[in-house]
């Protein structure tokens, strides 16, 4: 079979599987899901061959003993802090009081500072072959690898401590839920990963490897998809992954999709401060229910400070 009628054939089992048998008498959440996994199905099929490499990986890093006390946050802002949205310099000041002196913000022109990367990666990059988003993935895994720490996205937005479950494992990521994102296995906003994490270092030879064969993203959910293969294909990063605490991405997601437009009031505060020690924002409307900020609402109370009563 030529390669053009394998691209017509995943193609219209994509259709069949997302919209076609995707029967129109589902909840809407269903019907979502459905197309979901039909994407990342045809995503990994891509991605699958990669498998032989991603098997033929061991893990050869240890983790190294490193003070917690010391060990770093980083967070990236490509353009710079003074070109940011006024969400995101809310969001990297609720960072810089949480974290202080260990908290790392970087710019495009700081990051050869801190981490060579891969040649092929600076000229792709360059050439404009990977956007943004992919770029900034790679870079966190080389800090990552480099440093240990934690990864915190510039939306992100922190007002509790991380919770010892969290800081004390040796590798951490927010897992997918039938909510949100369920086809790519874990989300990549926060990372805490101790320095010379092996999970990590499979991780990073496998996005390192696509790139270095490829000249394009196949998916914005790229570097998911890639753990989700890694984990699923080699037992040692199976194992691994197997012991990593799994808490879902929902209740770090509730502002922005669900109640960040509701009258602030202390048990609405009281609730989401037990439900995550941070909360993922975005600067961009349509990823959420929030595009402006209501006065008095959740939202204003939480990222500018104001209640209902003030």
């Amino acid at each position: 079979m030529k390669k053009s009628d394998n691209k017509i054939k995943d193609k219209i089992i994509f259709i069949w599987k997302a919209h076609i048998t995707n029967w129109l008498w589902r909840d809407r959440q269903t019907r979502r899901n459905a197309r979901y996994m039909a994407f990342g199905e045809k995503k990994l099929k891509y991605l699958s061959k990669y498998t032989p490499f991603i098997k033929s990986l061991k893990p050869e890093s240890e983790i190294q003993p490193v003070d917690p006390d010391k060990e770093l946050f980083f967070s990236l802002w490509l353009q710079g802090y003074d070109s940011a949205p006024p969400i995101v310099k809310k969001c990297i000041a609720s960072m810089k009081r949480m974290f202080g002196d260990r908290f790392i913000l970087l710019e495009e022109k700081d990051i050869e500072k801190f981490i060579d990367l891969p040649s092929f990666v600076v000229e792709k990059w360059r050439n404009k072959q990977m956007i943004p988003a992919h770029f900034s993935d790679i870079v966190r895994i080389e800090l990552l690898h480099k440093f240990g720490g934690y990864w915190l996205d510039a939306t992100d937005f922190v007002y509790q401590p991380i919770p010892k479950e969290i800081s004390e494992t040796d590798f951490f990521m927010f897992v997918a839920s039938p909510k949100h994102l369920i086809h790519t296995c874990v989300q990549n906003y926060f990372i805490r990963a101790k320095l010379g994490d092996p999970l990590l270092d499979m991780w990073r030879k496998v996005v390192l490897k696509y790139w270095e064969t490829e000249d394009s993203a196949n998916s914005y959910f790229l570097v998911q998809f890639l753990f989700k293969l890694l984990v699923t294909e080699n037992p040692y990063a199976g194992e691994m992954f197997a012991k990593m605490p799994k808490i879902e991405l929902d209740n770090a997601q509730l502002l922005w999709h669900e109640i960040g437009n509701l009258p602030y009031s202390p048990a609405l505060e009281e609730e989401l401060l037990a439900r995550s020690f941070f909360q993922k924002c975005s600067y961009k409307g349509h990823t959420g229910i929030i595009r402006d900020i209501r006065p008095g609402s959740i939202t204003d109370f939480l990222i500018n400070g104001k209640g209902s009563d003030q």
